[in-house]
């Protein structure tokens, strides 16, 4: 079985899509939006892990990497990573467009610009939280956003998963951003912004490029 920690606005929703059609379906999807159970498993899973674990191939959510490593100790731990400056824009801009989360309300309202969000709990090191202490060379596999089908041709060849289907471009923030700068005081994300980001996620940074040096590793071991 494998599981996969989806951390937000890193192309999780595109892969989950390409593990559901690629699996006949059978992804057991475990999201939660206020994370109560990020690394708590609900009584209802735990109860019914057997069946789980006999029917589906893969369990798919926002929760960290530890939440399922004791109940299923012998399972494949994925996840993706993606250069942090780029996913707490993205989600900034995601939140900004929903709007009823009190960050995307403040975002709205011109409260909030990117370098506050990034100061938010979580927020710049969201990709660290959701390790949850695991390294990435503890991790069975590591996408990467930027490199994406590579990625998964190399996650082919190491477990011989067969994507029937690429993973689709979802969530673009083109039509989204025309809106909020239409309709909102949304203030909108800068160069200098950016720059400033970059310096509030050190330790995602760090992460980040880790990550980098796996995947260039396992590209010269697999194609």
């Amino acid at each position: 079985m494998f599981v996969f920690a989806h951390i937000p606005k890193t192309a999780g929703t595109a892969l989950g899509h390409a593990f559901d059609f690629s699996s006949a379906r059978r992804v057991f999807w475990d999201y939660d939006p206020e994370y109560r159970y990020a690394r708590a498993v609900q009584p209802e899973i735990s109860e019914n892990i057997g069946f789980i674990g006999s029917y589906y191939r893969v369990i798919f959510g926002h929760f960290f990497v530890t939440k399922y490593r004791t109940l299923l100790p012998d399972a494949v731990y994925l996840t993706c990573i993606r250069h942090p400056v780029d996913r707490v824009v993205s989600q900034y801009y995601h939140l900004a467009a929903d709007g009823r989360s009190w960050q995307g309300r403040a975002i709205q309202e011109g409260r909030m610009d990117v370098v506050d969000f990034a100061r938010s709990d979580n927020i710049g090191n969201a990709q660290k939280v959701h390790l949850d202490g695991v390294s990435i060379r503890d991790m069975d596999h590591v996408f990467l956003t930027e490199r994406l089908h590579e990625s998964m041709k190399a996650f082919t060849a190491k477990f011989s998963f067969d994507f029937s289907v690429r993973a689709p471009r979802v969530n673009t923030r083109a039509n989204r951003e025309a809106s909020l700068r239409a309709n909102t005081s949304f203030i909108d994300v800068t160069e200098s912004h950016r720059k400033k980001v970059f310096g509030l996620c050190a330790e995602d940074v760090d992460l980040y490029r880790e990550a980098v040096d796996r995947h260039t590793a396992e590209r010269l071991a697999y194609f």
